[in-house]
C-alpha cells in the first residue's frame, strides 16, 4: 500500500516529538554549527579559520554528544525500549551518527518486541516502504495492527489506509472509515483532516462535503493549519456550509499567522480584490511578502507587483508635481515679461 505522503518523514517527527530522548544532546545541528562556526570566522576577518573560543565549544559540543550517544547505546543494549526507540530513529535521521537503515530497523525491533506502540508503528512504515528491511505489507499491516491496539492513532491511520487500498489485507472499505472515524472521534487531529479530505473529494468513500466540514472543524479547532485553511476555504466559497466571509477571515487568519502560505496568499487577494474586507493594499502587500518569505512563488509575484505598482504610482505622482512646477515656472516668467512691457 502508499502511505500517506511523508508519513514516514511524519512519523520520525512523530516519534521525535512524543518521545523525548533521556539525554541531553546537542540542539544544534552539526549543519548549524559548521555555519555558525564559518559566519564567526568570516566577521573576524578569516573565513578559513575559527577563533580558539569557537573551537573550543564545538569540540565540548561534540564530546558531550559523543557521551550521551555511549549512553543511549548503552540504555538500549541493556533493554530500555524507549532508548531503543530514540536510538532507532537517530539512525533514520541520521541525527548525530551515520544513518543506516538496517541499524535503525534493528533497534526498532528490538523495542516494538516490548510492545511499544510507536516502535511498533515506525516498525510497520519501515516493512511497508522497504527502509532497512525487505518490503512486506502484510507483516506492515500486523505491526499497524498491534500498535493500533494499543491506542497509537498514527497507526490506526495506517491501518485504516491499508484496508482502504487494500494492501497487505483485504480491501474492506466500511472497515477502514470506521477505524479512521474512530481515530477523529478519540481526537486523532490528523485522523479528522484525513476523514475530512475523503469525504470532501469522495476518495474511497461517497463525497459528502457537510461531513467534509465537520471533520475539518474538529481539527481546526485544535489547531490544526491545513485543516483551518480548508475550512477557512469553504466558508468563503459555500462549499458544505453556507457562504460567510466573516467566518472565512477567522480560519484563514489562524492558518496565515501559523506561516501556512496558502492562507497567507488568500488572504493577500481577499485584501487586494476587496473581498468579505474593506480593500487594503498595504496589508494585502503584507501578506504577500510574508508568503515570499515562506517560499510561496505566488506570494512573490504578487508582492513584486503591488512593489512595482507603488513606485509606478510614485513616480507618476512626482512626475505630475514636477509638471506642476514647472508649468506654474513658466507662467511666472510669461507674467514678468508682460508686466516689463
Amino acid at each position: 500500500m502508499t502511505i500517506r505522503p511523508l508519513v514516514f518523514a511524519t512519523s520520525l517527527a512523530t516519534v521525535a516529538t512524543l518521545t523525548a530522548l533521556p539525554l541531553t544532546l546537542s540542539i544544534i545541528p552539526v549543519a548549524a554549527a559548521a555555519t555558525t562556526t564559518t559566519s564567526t570566522a568570516a566577521t573576524a576577518g578569516d573565513s578559513s579559520s575559527s577563533s580558539p573560543d569557537t573551537t573550543a565549544a564545538a569540540d565540548t559540543t561534540a564530546a558531550q554528544d559523543d557521551a550521551a550517544i555511549a549512553e543511549l547505546k548503552a540504555k538500549a543494549e541493556q533493554g530500555d525500549a524507549l532508548a531503543q526507540l530514540n536510538l532507532s530513529t537517530m539512525y533514520i535521521a541520521g541525527d548525530k551518527v551515520k544513518q543506516d537503515y538496517e541499524q535503525a530497523a534493528y533497534w526498532c525491533q528490538k523495542a516494538a518486541d516490548q510492545n511499544q506502540p510507536q516502535a511498533l508503528y515506525l516498525l510497520g512504515v519501515m516493512y511497508d516502504q522497504g527502509y532497512g528491511v525487505t518490503a512486506d505489507s502484510k507483516k506492515a499491516v500486523a505491526l499497524f495492527t498491534q500498535a493500533a491496539d494499543l491506542g497509537d492513532s498514527e497507526a490506526q491511520i495506517a491501518l485504516a489506509d491499508a484496508y482502504f487500498a487494500g494492501s497487505g489485507v483485504e480491501k474492506d472499505t466500511a472497515k477502514a472509515l470506521s477505524m479512521l472515524q474512530e481515530a477523529a472521534e478519540e481526537g486523532s487531529i490528523e485522523a479528522a483532516y484525513q476523514l475530512a479530505e475523503r469525504y470532501r473529494v469522495g476518495r474511497d468513500i461517497e463525497k459528502d462535503e457537510a461531513q467534509a466540514v465537520h471533520w475539518y472543524r474538529q481539527s481546526a479547532e485544535k489547531g490544526h493549519a491545513e485543516s483551518q485553511l480548508k475550512l477557512g476555504l469553504c466558508y468563503l466559497i459555500g462549499r458544505g456550509v453556507e457562504a460567510d466571509p466573516k467566518e472565512a477571515h477567522v480560519w484563514l487568519d489562524k492558518a496565515a499567522f501559523q506561516d501556512n502560505v496558502n492562507a497567507q496568499i488568500v488572504l493577500g487577494r481577499l485584501y487586494l480584490a476587496g473581498q468579505g474586507v474593506e480593500k487594503n493594499l498595504t496589508v494585502a502587500k503584507t501578506w504577500f511578502e510574508k508568503a515570499c518569505r515562506l517560499g510561496g512563488g505566488e506570494g512573490c509575484v504578487a508582492y513584486a507587483k503591488l512593489v512595482s505598482d507603488e513606485q509606478a504610482a510614485q513616480d507618476a505622482a512626482h512626475n505630475a508635481e514636477t509638471s506642476a512646477e514647472a508649468q506654474e515656472s513658466v507662467a511666472a516668467d510669461q507674467d514678468a515679461v508682460t508686466s516689463d512691457k
